[in-house]
């Protein structure tokens, strides 16, 4: 898939939003990226989601884990589909029952986890998540995205590489 294709996909499921929006960061851009929508379009979300499989074909890991809420739906058509196992970072460890940061794997010293999620904009929802993972004593060295609106896309994150299938220079519409 192109970038256009791409685009295009994201654009008839409503994905892709012109006017005015502030991010959480405080810029304010005039193009947005609402992935969660994609659940709504399962042929779509399956087309992306195919994309994310070829983009993380040569990558090593043992088990993916998603980032909320964007990066759940996502993980879960990469793991279905890719027969590894898959589980996600919670914003809050639970209050009752097993109190856990991370749901579906138990994550292993040394395991090589492979990040997931739907948008890398400042990248705070995913350091919070490579704290956690990494206090766990998981290896990450790998995030994959559908949009990286990353200021430099080419550049390092923490020390992770991340992996896109649009990027700040291709993905405004």
């Amino acid at each position: 898939m192109n970038t256009k294709n791409i685009i295009d996909l994201l654009s008839k499921a409503g994905c892709v939003r012109k006017g005015n929006f502030t991010l959480k960061s405080g810029k304010v851009i005039d193009s947005y990226f609402d992935l969660r929508l994609l659940t709504a379009h399962p042929k779509a979300l399956k087309k992306i989601v195919q994309g994310l499989v070829l983009l993380a074909q040569k990558i090593d890991y043992e088990a993916v884990i998603a980032i909320p809420i964007g990066g759940i739906s996502l993980a879960t058509g990469f793991s279905l589909l890719t027969g590894k196992p898959m589980g996600y970072v919670r914003k809050y460890p639970k209050k009752y029952g097993c109190m856990k940061w991370v749901e579906g794997v138990d994550i292993k010293p040394f395991q090589k986890i492979l990040l997931f999620d739907d948008l890398i904009g400042s990248g705070g929802s995913s350091l919070k998540a490579l704290r956690i993972l990494r206090g766990k004593g998981a290896i990450v060295k790998d995030l994959v995205v559908v949009v990286d609106r990353r200021e430099d896309p080419k550049k390092s994150f923490a020390g992770v590489k991340v992996h896109s299938l649009l990027n700040c220079k291709n993905s405004y519409v």
